[in-house]
């Protein structure tokens, strides 16, 4: 019996051995396989939690206030940004030099701040993910998704989304490792840029080389230390954004230890085997049926996308693999609800700046659901789909928008219009389009993504306001004219008083009360021609901003410097009777109207001379810089400086400042305020009573339409 035991439990121990065998190999397979799951679920979640960043600093992009160079409201805009993702947007231009960071105070100096990111982005016009560095105004260790602000096919700045590192560690500590496992993200350079535990001692600091050189392809397994001296045995994975590595170690000394304890228990119940392989074979169909059975069934519900619960079997390793799958199902419904957070984040990313997205396929065409579009103009998937969406665009603007778009992805520029859309509820509105494509690694494009932005009531301010220039063109005429008509008797009859003087000196008989009498008439004739003198020159200057008013803008290619050099020589006898000087950098080239550019560097130099410090020689500076699509040039001096409270107020018609010792009606600034802003411009003034003044003029390069635009009267 003994003899029958063993020559049955022989086999049996022989296949336990084979079977602890294969265990060993299938536990390191599983332990590879897991780790390599690992890699690649927190490679997906460092990509989605990048791309969604990538898509809210797109949208940021797109910003209208970044689009008009208004940096404090952009600075505003972006604080929203800040609470919404928790990340910090910092806007620079392409030599890095920081303009807005919400770090800081708008308006408060920053440092310079170069990305090795920063030349890929601007040259593919594309976003790019920075490597790990430090931040020169918190110290602390950062990485930045780098957005191109892409404005006339150039870069004019560069938004980087500054992220703190803790971010990545913070989603490493929410992943749902096994104790004792390491994860470590190395960036492109061989920096540790996050890991799961001992961050503050290792982040920041290089990789080990082992890892480094193990690490080469896109995923797969490797053996070596980590930088805190383990020997591991794990697994890797790049992103897709960045080229990160994401390495998982498992301790090799963990799998040693469970090898062993496997080789004792066998040992230990190899005498149990011999004493009892007849009822354990038995037994054995029984014990691993009903397990089996419930593996299947569990496998087959993760198949289905349901919830799968841990098993409860009688056999160790049904039960392991049963806890894999709850992990595995666990594991891809919280990728499922990561997904959506990220959706909804991108979604109230769009929503801060008032546009309706869209997406359209790498041929232009628009595909799936696109649930903006649908709910603002009412058309169904079956109705937008392919170029359907262009049945919503008004028919005068139709064949111009399509033609655009085709022409855009022809050639893979960014595609900006604007047209009129109907509404769901028939009613045109007026948007403004911007789209960029979104390229795959390899230069293809994947999808173009869009934005449609309503303008319509900024559109109907601009219309109601050129009305009113208008009715104000038209008013000012009349009445100047009317004015002129009883001033025109004045000066008669004043012209008539003064002919009779000597008769009336002649019919008083009393001498000297005649001599009295005529010599308080002439100094009343006096102060009735000032007065008439006065009128008169308002009433002209009515009428010179009414013709302007009326003049239609001739846009040319203008070269400044030259042009500015000679307004400077005519007021040259004005210039040497002062004592003062006029120097005149070289300025950028302009395309705008010339008797418009005349006439404001000819104002605002006359007005430098004309109030010059007598204390010290007069100097005029005239200066400018190209700004990407628009120019800024600077009339500067050190005359008498306009008091604080008068800054708004010389630009109003008939205003002036400080003392009245100066000829003048107070019209030159006013016409200059008008001539700029009808030329798409604006107007400062920085000053200081007592030091001088500066006036800047900021002007679009090239005017906005093609056709000339006639000066909008304020």
């Amino acid at each position: 019996m003994a003899l029958f035991g063993a020559m049955l439990g022989l086999p049996v121990m022989a296949f336990a051995g084979l079977m602890l065998w294969q265990y060993a190999r299938a536990e390191r397979l599983r332990v590879e396989n897991r780790a390599a799951e690992a890699a690649r679920t927190v490679s997906v979640a460092i990509d989605r939690e990048l791309t969604g960043l990538t898509a809210g600093g797109q949208v940021l992009s797109l910003s209208r206030a970044l689009q008009a160079n208004d940096l404090a409201a952009f600075h505003d805009q972006a604080q929203k940004v800040v609470q919404l993702l928790g990340v910090a947007p910092v806007l620079r231009t392409p030599d890095g030099q920081q303009l807005v960071n919400t770090r800081r105070p708008f308006g408060e100096a920053l440092p310079a701040l170069s990305l090795t990111v920063d030349g890929q982005a601007i040259a593919t016009r594309q976003p790019q993910v920075s490597d790990l560095f430090v931040g020169r105004l918190t110290g602390d260790k950062l990485f930045a998704i780098v957005v191109p602000v892409v404005r006339d096919d150039t870069v004019p700045y560069t938004l980087a989304i500054s992220v703190p590192v803790t971010r990545i560690n913070a989603m490493l500590g929410q992943m749902d490792l096994p104790p004792g496992w390491t994860v470590a993200v190395v960036d492109r350079s061989g920096t540790i840029l996050a890991r799961n535990n001992r961050a503050d001692e290792f982040v920041g600091k290089r990789a080990t080389e082992d890892l480094l050189k193990s690490t080469a392809g896109r995923e797969g397994t490797w053996t070596g230390t980590t930088i805190d001296g383990q020997e591991v045995l794990g697994a890797y994975s790049r992103t897709r954004l960045g080229d990160w590595r994401v390495a998982v170690g498992v301790k090799r000394a963990e799998l040693v230890q469970s090898f062993q304890q496997s080789l004792f228990l066998l040992a230990g119940l190899g005498l149990g085997i011999l004493v009892l392989s007849a009822l354990l074979a038995s037994l054995f169909g029984r014990r691993i049926t009903a397990p089996l059975r419930a593996l299947s069934a569990s496998a087959a519900a993760l198949g289905r996308g349901e919830a799968v619960r841990p098993l409860a079997t009688s056999l160790t390793e049904v039960n392991e693999v049963g806890a894999e799958l709850a992990e595995a199902s666990a594991r891809l419904r919280e990728r499922e609800r990561s997904i959506q957070r990220g959706q909804d984040r991108f979604r109230a990313a769009v929503n801060a700046v008032r546009g309706v997205l869209w997406t359209n396929d790498a041929a232009g065409r628009m595909a799936g659901e696109q649930p903006g579009w649908a709910a603002l103009t009412g058309q169904s998937r079956e109705e937008y789909e392919g170029y359907g969406w262009a049945d919503a665009v008004h028919p005068d603007d139709r064949d111009a928008s399509v033609a655009g778009w085709n022409e855009a992805v022809e050639q893979r520029k960014t595609y900006v219009h604007e047209h009129r859309v109907r509404r769901r509820d028939g009613v045109w509105r007026s948007f403004a389009i911007r789209a960029v494509p979104v390229l795959e690694p390899d230069g293809a494009i994947r999808e173009w993504v869009g934005v449609h932005t309503d303008i319509t009531e900024q559109r109907d301010a601009e219309a109601e306001l050129k009305e009113s220039n208008e009715e104000i063109q038209r008013y000012a005429y009349i009445v100047s004219h009317d004015l002129r008509a009883p001033l025109v008797n004045i000066m008669g009859f004043t012209s008539e008083l003064e002919a009779i003087r000597g008769d009336i000196r002649s019919a008083i008989p009393d001498a000297e009360r005649a001599e009295a009498i005529d010599r308080d008439v002439a100094e009343s004739l006096s102060f009735i021609k000032a007065a008439i003198n006065k009128m008169d020159g308002l009433i002209n200057a009515i009428l010179k901003l009414s013709r302007e008013g009326r003049r239609t803008f001739r846009p040319e290619a203008l070269d400044m410097t030259p042009l500015v050099e000679t307004l400077a020589d005519a007021l040259r006898h004005q210039t040497d009777s002062q004592g003062a000087t006029v120097t005149v950098a070289d300025l950028p080239p302009i395309v705008a109207d010339r008797l418009a550019i005349e006439q404001i560097f000819g104002n605002l130099i006359d007005n430098g001379l004309k109030y010059l410090a007598p204390q010290r020689p007069g100097r005029i500076m005239v200066s400018g810089e190209r700004l990407g699509s628009r120019v800024r040039y600077t009339v500067s001096d050190n005359g008498r400086g306009i008091a604080e409270k008068d800054h708004k107020r010389i630009f109003e018609l008939f205003r002036r400042s400080g003392v009245q010792d100066r000829p003048g009606e107070g019209i030159g600034l006013a016409h200059v305020r008008t001539l700029v802003r009808s030329l798409g411009g604006r107007i400062d003034v920085a000053s200081t009573l007592g030091e001088g003044t500066v006036f800047t003029v900021t002007l679009p390069a090239e005017p906005a339409r093609a056709a000339p635009s006639a000066l909008a009267a304020e």
